[in-house]
């Protein structure tokens, strides 16, 4: 395989991967705000309600004003009873709105019957107060029994906890996925940069070998063995290196034995006249 194609693929590896875990990243922030939009929806909206109830509904609202109604008998306070009456009412018809489990439902019908009681009370103790009955009087007639409320109160806290559990939950698991995906990528991109850096390793190793043969070769030495493996362009050139210098080896190995040819016939050709010139003298004497 070429180094083109290696790094070619290499590449194309590490697209893939990014690819693969940018877009099973990006889902699982998707779910995250899906499941951070359902909290919203459920756990947060029922808490938002269910603390808008108590808070009207409890010794420091609703009932409250209506003791100190029944003590006093101000019209503040029955005016005060009202308003929280108005303000927890609201709070009863959101929370109904929302998907609620048959025991929820159960739980603040029980809440809301027992403020309709209070409801009722208070005109009786404004009634009653008005007949200048005196407050032990009027607190007998209005005796309340609200404990069903707060068990009502209970109940709901408790699905409003489960609720956060299992959003909690969910919202960890997605996160921890999150996590191990960005780990992956992480991992992938150390990956292949270290095969990279093998890649390129191993071409350094082998353009030093052709390094090598190339300085041997200026300095006359055609011999030197050329040995790089592969199917590559380096393997190429290494080849095409050697044919080259088998070829130059060749050639000078040709030109020596014509020079040494030369240098015999020369020498044959110097003997044969130094022969005439002795014979010439030998005839001339």
């Amino acid at each position: 395989m070429t180094i083109k194609k290696k790094l070619l693929f290499l590449s194309l590896g590490l697209i893939a991967l990014l690819s693969v875990t940018g877009m099973l990243q990006f889902q699982s922030i998707v779910n995250v705000g899906s499941q951070w939009t359902n909290y919203k929806e459920s756990a947060l909206s029922r808490q938002v309600y269910l603390a808008e109830i108590e808070s009207e509904f409890g010794y420091g609202g609703f009932i409250h004003n209506f003791k100190n109604h029944v003590l006093r008998g101000t019209q503040k306070y029955a005016d005060r009873v009202t308003q929280n009456k108005e303000r927890m009412y609201k709070a009863f018809e959101a929370y109904n709105k929302l998907d609620l489990s048959s025991e929820e439902r159960s739980a603040l019908s029980a809440a809301q019957a027992v403020a309709d009681q209070y409801v009722k009370a208070i005109a009786t103790s404004v009634s009653m107060h008005k007949d200048g009955k005196n407050p032990m009087e009027i607190d007998k007639a209005v005796k309340i029994n609200d404990s069903p409320a707060f068990k009502a109160f209970e109940v709901l806290k408790k699905h409003v906890q489960t609720l956060e559990k299992d959003a909690g939950d969910s919202l960890n698991n997605t996160i921890k996925k999150l996590k191990v995906l960005m780990m992956f990528a992480a991992m992938s991109m150390l990956a292949f940069f270290i095969l990279f850096f093998l890649v390129l390793l191993k071409v350094g190793k082998r353009l030093s070998i052709i390094k090598d043969a190339t300085i041997e070769m200026g300095k006359g030495n055609f011999a030197a063995p050329i040995k790089i493996g592969g199917n590559d362009e380096i393997s190429s050139i290494a080849n095409a290196l050697g044919a080259m210098s088998g070829k130059l080896q060749d050639v000078i190995h040709q030109i020596s034995k014509q020079a040494k040819a030369l240098t015999n016939s020369s020498q044959s050709l110097s003997d044969i006249s130094t022969d005439l010139s002795e014979g010439t003298r030998d005839a001339s004497s």
